[in-house]
Order: C-alpha cells, then sequence, then structure tokens
C-alpha cells in the first residue's frame, strides 16, 4: 500500500514540476532549428534529442528506393490497384442517406448564370456551393470544372467578386470565372472550414484546425469530406440536361489542390486534373529542411504516389515541381500507363527555360541544412509567382475538352491584367494595412458554447467546427441512449460547488459495478471535460471522491480534486478491489483471485476496466442535462 502511496504522490510532484521547466525551456528556446538540432551529438552515435532521433529514423527510410514499382508497367498497375482500393476504403466507404443538395438561389450576370445550392455531406452541414452556368451552354455538351481555391480564399473570391477575406491575387486566384468564361459550368467550392465556413474575428486557420480535430473525433478526415461533398455534387450534376458526363475537372490551387487530388483520383466520373500546385515530396522536405514550412501544412505533405495514381487520367501540373523522383517518376508513371501523352506540366516563368532549373539532376531527400524558402526554390518553385495560372490551366482543359486550346474572344485581355496583376513586387503584396476590414484575421482565441450553436431553424450550420460539434453531440446523444436502460441513480448530495452522484451501473447481465460522478455547478456544454479516476490497488470510489470511505483506505481523492478544479469527475474502483470485493476478505487476495478465474473465459482485466469507463463516458457525455466533449 505504501508504494502505491508513495507513487501517486511523486506522479502528481513529478508533473508540477515539469510544467515548470517546460515553460522555461521554451522560453530559452525561441529560435529557428538548425542543422545542429538534428544531428547525433555523442561520439557513441546516440542522441538524447528526439527530434535527431526521429530524423535518423525518417533518412533511414529515404535511403531505399522511392518507388520501385516503376521498374515495369506490371509491377506499376499491381501498386496502382493496392494504392486504390486502400484509398477507396478511406474516403468512399458510405452513400448519402437523404437528399444531400438543396437549390437556394439564383442570379443573373455578364454572360452566366449564379445558381447557389447547399450540399449535406452530414446531416448537420450545410456546406454552400457556387455553380456558374455559362449563357451560351449546348444541352448535353458542357464540361463541368469544381473550383477549389488556396488557403483561407472564398466563394466570393472564385467568382471575381470583391472578397471580404485576403487573396493575395484577385484577379488571377477567381477561377470560377474563368472557367464559365471559357465556356464551362464551374462549380466554386471554399475549403471546408474556412472563409464563410470559419470564425469571422479570427484566422481561418484556428477554424480549420478545430474543425480538422472535430473531424478526427468523428472518425473522418478533411479529404474524406471533400470528397464526400465532390461525389455527391457530381451524382447531383450528372442529371443536369446541360452537362456532359463525360467531361467533368477538378481544378484545384495551393491546399485546394491538395483537397481536390483525391476526389480527381478516386471518383469515376472524374476525367481530368488541374493541379495548380508544385509536386512536392513530403519526405524530401522532412529531411531537407531545418524549419517548418509555413502554413496549415505545417507538414509538408507528399502528393507524389497520389499524383503518380493518377495516370493515365489526364492531368497538367500547373506549377512544376523538383525534377528527380517526384515530376520525374510521375512522368513515368504515365509513360507505363500507356498514356504518356496524358501529362503536361508547366512551370513558373522563372523556371520555364529548363537552364533555370538548376537543381533538376538533384534528388532533394539528398539535401539538408535548407531553410522553407531555400526548399522551395529547388523545388523549381516561386512563392510570389504562387497563384491560379489561367494562361496555361485554360488553354489546356479547352484542348481537352474542346478539342481546341484557343480561348474566347476578349479573354487574352484579362489574361494580360492577371499577369500584370502578377509581377507586383513582395512588399506589395503584404502591405502593413492589408488585412484591414478582412474576416477571418487578427488574433486566435478560445472556441466558446457560443460558437457551437447552430443559427438556423433546422438545426445545421454553415460553419465548419459548429457542424462538425453538432454531429459529435448527436452521436454522445446516441450512444447514451444505447447504454442509459443500464445505468441505475443510487444517492445525489449536494457538496460545497458540486454535486455527487452515487450509480450503479451493468457492463453485463450477472455484474453490478458502483461508481460515483462529482459533477461541477456549472458544466458549459462542449467545453467541461470528463475525467475517469481509476483507483489503485485498494481504494474506493469513495476515497477518490473524497467521501467517507467505508474500506478507511488510505488514497488521494483525485476525483475531488478534478471537480474543484471544474471538471467532471468519474470514480472508478479496480475490479476485484474495494467496491468490487467482498467485504471480509483482503482486498488484494480478492483481486488476484479475480484474476485467476477470468482466465479462459474470453475477458480480461483491461478488457472490463475499458469497458466501464466507455460506458461511463457514453452515458456521461450524452447526457441531455449537459452535453460536452
Amino acid at each position: 500500500m505504501k508504494k502505491s502511496l508513495v507513487f501517486v504522490v511523486a506522479a502528481v510532484i513529478g508533473c508540477s514540476a515539469f510544467a515548470e521547466l517546460t515553460t522555461t525551456g521554451l522560453a530559452k528556446q525561441s529560435r529557428k532549428t538548425c542543422l545542429e538540432d538534428f544531428t547525433p551529438e555523442r561520439a557513441d552515435g546516440r542522441t538524447t534529442k528526439t527530434m535527431a532521433w526521429a530524423r535518423k529514423k525518417l533518412y533511414d527510410v529515404a535511403k531505399e528506393p522511392a518507388h520501385p514499382f516503376l521498374k515495369d508497367r506490371e509491377s506499376f498497375l499491381a501498386w496502382q490497384k493496392d494504392y486504390l482500393k486502400r484509398h477507396y476504403a478511406s474516403y468512399l466507404p458510405w452513400k448519402p442517406k437523404e437528399p444531400a443538395v438543396e437549390f437556394v438561389s439564383k442570379e443573373q450576370r455578364d454572360g452566366y448564370s449564379l445558381h447557389v445550392y447547399e450540399c449535406h455531406p452530414y446531416p448537420r452541414a450545410a456546406v454552400r456551393a457556387w455553380v456558374l452556368v455559362p449563357d451560351d451552354a449546348k444541352p448535353g455538351n458542357t464540361p463541368v470544372v469544381f473550383c477549389l481555391p488556396g488557403s483561407g480564399a472564398s466563394l466570393e473570391g472564385l467568382v471575381g467578386d470583391n472578397d471580404p477575406y485576403f487573396t493575395r491575387y484577385p484577379i488571377r486566384n477567381r477561377q470560377a470565372w474563368w472557367y464559365v468564361k471559357s465556356g464551362m459550368i464551374a462549380v466554386a467550392l471554399e475549403n471546408i472550414g474556412t472563409a464563410n465556413g470559419a470564425a469571422d474575428d479570427m484566422p481561418w486557420w484556428a477554424s480549420r484546425v478545430r474543425f480538422s480535430d472535430l473531424m478526427k473525433q468523428l472518425g473522418s478526415s478533411i479529404t474524406e469530406l471533400v470528397t464526400r461533398q465532390i461525389v455527391i455534387l457530381v451524382d447531383f450534376l450528372k442529371e443536369h440536361p446541360l452537362v456532359d458526363k463525360s467531361k467533368i475537372a477538378v481544378s484545384g490551387m495551393s491546399l485546394g489542390a491538395m483537397e481536390g487530388l483525391y476526389p480527381a483520383l478516386l471518383i469515376p466520373d472524374v476525367s481530368a486534373l488541374v493541379y495548380n500546385d508544385f509536386a512536392c515530396d513530403g519526405m524530401a522536405r522532412r529531411l531537407s529542411t531545418t524549419d517548418l514550412p509555413s502554413g496549415s501544412n505545417s507538414g509538408g505533405g507528399s502528393n507524389v504516389e497520389a499524383l503518380m495514381a493518377m495516370a493515365p487520367k489526364p492531368m497538367i501540373l500547373n506549377e512544376g515541381g523538383a525534377w528527380k523522383g517526384v515530376i520525374e517518376d510521375i512522368k513515368r508513371a504515365y509513360e507505363l500507363s500507356g498514356h504518356p501523352e496524358n501529362l503536361t506540366v508547366h512551370y513558373y516563368d522563372k523556371y520555364a527555360d529548363p537552364a533555370a532549373r538548376t537543381y533538376d539532376g538533384v534528388n532533394v531527400r539528398t539535401l539538408s541544412g535548407l531553410d522553407a524558402q531555400g526548399f522551395l526554390e529547388v523545388c523549381n518553385c516561386h512563392e510570389y509567382d504562387h497563384s491560379f495560372h489561367a494562361e496555361s490551366a485554360l488553354p489546356w482543359l479547352r484542348g481537352l475538352f474542346f478539342g481546341t486550346p484557343d480561348i474566347p474572344y476578349g479573354l487574352e485581355t484579362e489574361i494580360a491584367r492577371a499577369r500584370a496583376e502578377r509581377e507586383r513586387k513582395p512588399e506589395e503584396l503584404y502591405p502593413p494595412d492589408g488585412l484591414t476590414g478582412r474576416k477571418c484575421c487578427g488574433n486566435a482565441r478560445p472556441f466558446t458554447e457560443k460558437d457551437y450553436v447552430s443559427d438556423r431553424a433546422d438545426g445545421r450550420s454553415t460553419k465548419g467546427y459548429t457542424w462538425a460539434m453538432l454531429e459529435i453531440r448527436d452521436r454522445l446523444r446516441a450512444k447514451h441512449d444505447e447504454v442509459k436502460d443500464k445505468f441505475k441513480r443510487l444517492d445525489v448530495r449536494k457538496r460545497d460547488g458540486y454535486t455527487v452522484e452515487t450509480w450503479e451501473f451493468y457492463p453485463d447481465d450477472i455484474l453490478a459495478v458502483k461508481t460515483m460522478f462529482l459533477v461541477p455547478e456549472k458544466v458549459t456544454p462542449f467545453v467541461t471535460p470528463v475525467t475517469v479516476c481509476m483507483a489503485t490497488n485498494e481504494a474506493s470510489v469513495e476515497g477518490l471522491s473524497g467521501e467517507e470511505d467505508p474500506y478507511r483506505v488510505p488514497c488521494t481523492p483525485t476525483a475531488l480534486n478534478a471537480v474543484r478544479k471544474g471538471e467532471i469527475a468519474v470514480a472508478l474502483a479496480l475490479p476485484g478491489c474495494a467496491n468490487g470485493s467482498p467485504d471480509d476478505l483482503n482486498a488484494t487476495d480478492s483481486r488476484r483471485r479475480y484474476m485467476y478465474l477470468l482466465q479462459d473465459t474470453g475477458w480480461t482485466d483491461t478488457k472490463l476496466i475499458d469497458l466501464e469507463k466507455r460506458m461511463c463516458l457514453d452515458f456521461l457525455k450524452g447526457r441531455t442535462d449537459f452535453s460536452n466533449t
């Protein structure tokens, strides 16, 4: 018993000291990381720096041939089949359960009409899609292009309206406008959880990070959600009398390029991709650089394999990329697919001349010590020219869908305007007051209960983090309903600042388990945390809760400490001990006998403990008198 007491006290004191040391350490390390940080410092080759250890592990992986399946057609096709199968399972495992697209409004504009639709990829989600239809669209012969923007750009920016959100190139980045003026139906989509789907009073990435975390709690991801949304809209638009079902493309810029890649790869009805970003080897980025790239994709995602798997679907890499191990391998994949002509590579003007691509003979994975800007340079990426390139995308897609690369009369002038805009100096791109009056700017703030309330009568929301949290709440309540009949309240006692609820619950048709819920006076939905406090050795739920302990076993009242911090606390005794043992039998002997008898039953101690914790959490999180995550 003394051993467990000492352990608990030491753990509490240790955590406190660690928090203080961590704060001090962070204050000392306010600098960019350098190559020395990733280099083992000891003569025996070992290191105490976990980032150096992680880089060595990554380096060992990188020493292996990157894409051995490119040796012949048979190997490539076998790899591609397996790759697609795995990603189908991740991103397309479902079917819509209700009418998933609703018409909202229509507006006539110069040469086209703007139709606003609402998409419901989840029951609580209300995601807007602006569909631009050219006035001269021919029945059954009009292509469709799904347009996804960069970072936190908006629907307004995609169609060329005054963008209330920040965009560096308002003329150049109006993707949907460019395509509708080229005779195609353009579907403008925001990156979900940004712009109109984000909080107006904080940076778009803060809303996006919160939204991404909530999607993980839903067992999903943003990529799965974007794919789901485009599947719904593709199925909807295929029935439109103007649409040519064989001519459906995805066009993505920057963050939108990454989000549009998997829908283009996995949806059979999508026949082409405009990939408006540089082709990036994420492993090369992590190995060669000493600091994280800016933006929400701080890990530097890899897209090379997904771009190879696109073969033989027609694709244009609209901002080039590194050659060795990247475009070289993507080109090889298209050759092995039998259709090398279906891949087009367009470089930034700065790197259009092959003589300017001085690192094409270098595998970037072999480099080290680069900063973020240096990595972009060796990958032939011109940061200040990073924008939608209508001058290459429009002729390519018109050639594919209409048989001619010629663009409609008048667009040459607009392209010239866009190229002039693109050539602004860096200091003109980022003026000191450039964000004044814009939405989704400023400093990040904590999310509150008000952020998770629907402002619509149908209970849906256009804000990504709101509808995701509402989805979680609905699921929690459904889980609560599944287990609520297995809980029986025994007693309720008011204490100073909190309430002690004594319950009994039934993991199966024989066992009854005693627990205590300690609930603070103020419970904030979606904010108040739940802490499960499991006893050590002979401690009881009463002891954990700071109540009179019938077993009189000294223990740290962890549940009481938690509720005093404003948390909902669940007190559980170890199976076979205290509340779960005969009153006249030593708890240690009782637990040993229980563990001995459990053999060959299909049950384990861990399985029972996990079930008890899960049942308590399912019951608590979905209670209608307070809902929290």
